[in-house]
C-alpha cells in the first residue's frame, strides 16, 4: 500500500519560484518570438520600402500623413529637421531619390514597436548612391507612423549617418 501525498508548503513554494524563473528566462531567451507586427502596418512598410528602392516618389507620398505636415531629416540632403506640407515634401522626395537613388531599403519585425496610443516606430537602414559624387550614404532611418482612419501613415522619417 502507498503512502498518501504529504504537501510540503516550503517544496510547492520552490517548485513554483523555479517554475517563474524558468518563464521569466524563455520569455528573454533568444527564441521567444517577437512580438508579431499588425498586418496593415507592415504592409505599409513593405510599400515605403518598395517606394524607396524603386525611386517613386508618388508610391512614398502615398503612405505620408494626409493632413498637417511631416517631419523629414535627412543628413547630408536637407538642413536639419523641418516640417513640409504635401507639395514640398513631394518635391524634396522627388530630388533626393533622383540624386541619390536607394541602393537598399531594409525593416525588420524586430524594429518595429507600436505603442497603445496608435503610433508605430520602426528602424530602419537605407542606402543610397550619390550620384554627384558615385559615394554610397548609408544611414539609420527612424519612422514614426500613426494610424488614420485604419491605415498607418508616415508622420516622420528620421535619417542619419551611422
Amino acid at each position: 500500500m502507498s503512502e498518501p501525498a504529504v504537501y510540503h508548503r516550503r517544496r510547492a513554494r520552490r517548485a513554483l519560484a523555479r517554475l517563474g524563473c524558468l518563464a521569466l528566462a524563455l520569455s528573454l531567451s533568444p527564441w521567444a518570438g517577437a512580438e508579431e507586427v499588425e498586418p496593415s502596418l507592415w504592409s505599409r512598410l513593405r510599400r515605403i520600402e518598395g517606394a524607396l528602392r524603386g525611386g517613386d516618389a508618388d508610391a512614398l507620398r502615398a503612405s505620408l500623413a494626409r493632413e498637417g505636415k511631416v517631419r523629414l531629416e535627412v543628413e547630408g540632403f536637407t538642413s536639419g529637421a523641418c516640417s513640409y506640407g504635401p507639395g514640398q515634401l513631394e518635391v524634396l522626395l522627388r530630388r533626393l531619390l533622383a540624386e541619390q537613388p536607394t541602393r537598399a531599403f531594409s525593416v525588420s519585425r524586430e524594429d518595429v514597436t507600436v505603442s497603445g496610443s496608435g503610433t508605430a516606430f520602426a528602424r530602419a537602414r537605407w542606402t543610397r548612391r550619390d550620384t554627384a559624387t558615385g559615394a554610397l550614404v548609408d544611414q539609420a532611418v527612424t519612422l514614426t507612423l500613426r494610424e488614420e482612419a485604419g491605415d498607418w501613415r508616415v508622420h516622420e522619417l528620421l535619417a542619419s549617418r551611422r
